[in-house]
């Protein structure tokens, strides 16, 4: 059982074997055990042992990858030994952001049918809805919310309506309107400026630009989009792909002014700075 946690669970019975593996552990936690030993005559209890698992791997980068017919959320430093699976579910889970404090993940789910905004632990843990309201609009199945710069709070767009909310659920507000016939799809809020850049894209897919940036060098024929400032404002995380739909994505890194800019990762979505 783990540490906090009254509840015992039984993980094998009538073995002769010495040792036994146990999966699904969480991350930065003590576990105690027990084993009951029968002769055929006897029945003894061994003392209790315990054991206390790693720290979760300070991974750099967040996405998320279709794996078993499915959307899951990955953390990574780019090595397949390092690479964490976070979420395993039935529905799709997608579009990770880290807090600010990098001590929880937002993301979007489908659980619920529409794609509301849900939190979790670093490690996958504690996984909490905070969202009623969905993120949705115009070419929207989750695209666009961002946190705070102080991690308490939480904005997103629904149609022509952006929101911001607590991270707990509460106070929903509704803090700006899309120009008329276009839809709120993307936004980031800076940490160093305190400013919020939002895009906005009407009814066709690829109507749609990523805002303060003079020069961004990119492929003629493709999109750069679900851009990510990073910690220190100093550089963007973006996918680009081709305008063909279905097309291979990509995670670029680049400049703020657009002037530089270099390929991380292939056939990938949703960054996230970690």
């Amino acid at each position: 059982y783990e540490s906090n946690n009254p509840v015992q669970k039984k993980i094998a019975s009538d073995i002769t074997d010495t040792t036994i593996s146990v999966e699904n552990l969480k991350y930065n936690t003590t576990y105690f055990w027990q084993v009951t030993v029968k002769d055929g005559e006897a029945t003894t209890n061994s003392n209790i042992w315990s054991f206390t698992t790693m720290l979760a791997p300070d991974n750099p980068f967040l996405f998320a990858s279709w794996k078993d017919g499915n959307y899951e959320i990955y953390s990574s430093d780019t090595t397949d030994n390092s690479t964490i699976r976070l979420t395993n579910n039935s529905f799709r889970d997608w579009y990770p952001r880290l807090s600010p404090n990098k001590l929880q993940i937002a993301f979007i789910s489908d659980e619920q049918v529409d794609p509301q905004i849900f939190t979790m632990d670093i490690d996958g843990s504690d996984i909490f809805r905070v969202t009623n309201i969905p993120v949705a609009g115009y070419h929207n199945n989750g695209i666009g919310f961002s946190w705070s710069p102080d991690g308490g709070q939480l904005i997103y767009p629904n149609y022509d309506k952006l929101y911001k909310i607590n991270q707990s659920g509460a106070s929903l507000t509704q803090i700006a309107t899309a120009p008329p016939d276009r839809h709120f799809r993307e936004t980031d809020w800076s940490a160093s400026t305190n400013k919020i850049v939002a895009l906005t894209i009407g009814e066709k897919p690829y109507d749609s630009e990523i805002y303060l940036m003079d020069s961004i060098n990119k492929p003629t024929g493709t999109n750069d989009l679900q851009p990510r400032f990073s910690p220190d404002g100093a550089n963007i995380i973006f996918i680009n792909t081709s305008n063909v739909l279905g097309s291979t994505a990509y995670i670029w890194v680049m400049t703020v002014n657009g002037s530089d800019r270099w390929k991380i990762i292939n056939n990938a979505i949703m960054p996230d700075w970690n």
